[in-house]
């Protein structure tokens, strides 16, 4: 088993690498720096998967000393992968981290902490939105992320709550834009105005996604999805209870929805046939640019009875325990989520860059295929970004209420029922975990 790298180990070998960094290039004898090979490990779609590569390259190209083999795959085969190498001992030296992994991976000790690391280069921390570094932040015995060690570092902060609107849609309705004072029920008067059976034109696609739709409403309605404590799942709840039934009413009372299909292959909105898409992920940015057949937009999160709430989910990158090579390791994650080389790249994605200076500048805001009102995402983030339970056991909960409700966006069960089962299914796994998540 590999023993964990004292922190002066870490600490040398990083000061090590960056010696020989500077000296490959200034020092009198040209003496060549030693040959490093890391593994870079992500889960990436197109447009992700070609940033990737350029950042891998231009980093390549000022240290020539430095090989990064990159292992880029679909989420759910990255995932299987990591899991794989962790069990004989192989994993990537830097890898690509999830708040639905983060509290596994610590509780395991397979990662590295980078509070050493941060503070030996000096790493400007403020720089950063505060929700996306405190993600991941883990204390031994803390229910969930928010304090502690460091165990990686974000690249996005990432607005999952996001209102995409096909604006050809509502052009050829004649129907004005929807602006901040949009309501749910407002939103419910547009659907209506907007869908056509007949063309099998839709006036939205209603929120059934877990972490950032019909979660958020949960929210704006009062609601919650587990308790203060920790210990049960609380959708049940009325509040909760009725942020799920509005879901369910535009697909089956109003039938301004169509139903999920979860076997579907096309994105519904990018087919041209959605007015308005409440969107997990505003990475969708990065395949919406490519769009030729009508014009979009995004809007303002849509108001709920308590106001408005949208949650924050930031990636960000590990180092594995396994690496050979931490200081190298870490002098490449530094380029990708804050050296200008790596970061700038980075913001052609779509998501929310977790810098505060790179998110706020027309590097980000105005980027080649972004939509016009792009800020107002950033603004949604800022003031009403709320994040979600992120700990040890959080993917396992939330896949099974996901699954529970299924049952009701499809037609199956009624949105109480589900909401029972959704909830015996968190309390189950809470309760697993004992009196702490980690």
């Amino acid at each position: 088993m590999h023993k964990p790298i004292r922190t002066c180990v870490a600490l040398a070998t990083l000061a090590l690498v960056s010696v020989s960094a500077v000296g490959a290039a200034h020092a009198s004898d040209r003496t060549r720096a030693p040959e490093v090979t890391l593994t870079f490990g992500a889960w990436a779609d197109t447009p992700q998967t070609a940033i990737l590569n350029d950042i891998v390259a231009a980093y390549e190209k000022l240290h020539p000393n430095v090989h990064i083999k990159t292992q880029f795959s679909a989420w759910t085969g990255y995932w299987q992968k990591v899991q794989t190498q962790l069990a004989s001992n192989t994993p990537p030296d830097v890898g690509m981290m999830s708040v639905a992994y983060i509290g596994n991976f610590v509780n395991k000790g397979v990662v590295l902490n980078l509070d050493p690391y941060v503070q030996a280069s000096h790493v400007d921390l403020n720089r950063y939105f505060p929700i996306d570094i405190n993600t991941w932040r883990f204390a031994k015995g803390s229910r969930v992320g928010g304090s502690g060690p460091l165990y990686a570092m974000p690249f996005d902060a990432s607005a999952n709550s996001t209102f995409f609107y096909n604006k050809t849609m509502f052009d050829k309705a004649h129907m004005p834009y929807p602006d901040a004072s949009w309501t749910w029920a407002k939103v419910l008067e547009v659907a209506k105005k907007l869908t056509n059976p007949a063309k099998q034109e839709w006036g939205m696609i209603a929120p059934t996604n877990y972490d950032g739709t019909w979660t958020s409403m949960v929210w704006e309605w009062g609601g919650e999805t587990i308790n203060a404590a920790y210990t049960k799942g609380t959708l049940s709840q009325p509040q909760a209870l009725a942020a799920l039934q509005t879901v369910y009413d535009y697909i089956y009372k109003y039938k301004v929805s169509p139903p999920p299909n979860p076997a579907a292959t096309v994105d519904p909105f990018a087919s041209g046939k959605v007015a308005m898409y409440f969107s997990n992920c505003n990475c969708l940015v990065g395949t919406y640019k490519n769009i030729k057949d009508f014009k979009w937009d995004v809007a303002n999160w849509p108001l709920g009875p308590k106001g408005r709430v949208v949650e924050m989910e930031p990636d960000g990158y590990s180092i594995f325990k396994g690496t050979k090579n931490p200081g190298a390791a870490w002098d490449f994650l530094k380029f990708v989520i804050y050296d200008a080389g790596g970061t700038t790249r980075q913001a052609a994605y779509g998501t929310i860059p977790a810098l505060k200076q790179l998110a706020f500048s027309n590097t980000y805001l105005k980027s080649k295929g972004f939509p016009q009102h792009m800020r107002l995402t950033l603004d949604d983030a800022l003031r009403y970004g709320r994040s979600n339970y992120f700990g040890q056991g959080w993917i396992e909960w939330t896949s099974k209420s996901t699954d529970a409700l299924m049952a009701a966006w499809l037609g199956k069960k009624s949105v109480a029922q589900a909401a029972k089962e959704a909830d015996d299914a968190i309390t189950k796994v809470l309760q697993q975990q004992g009196n702490a998540l980690f």
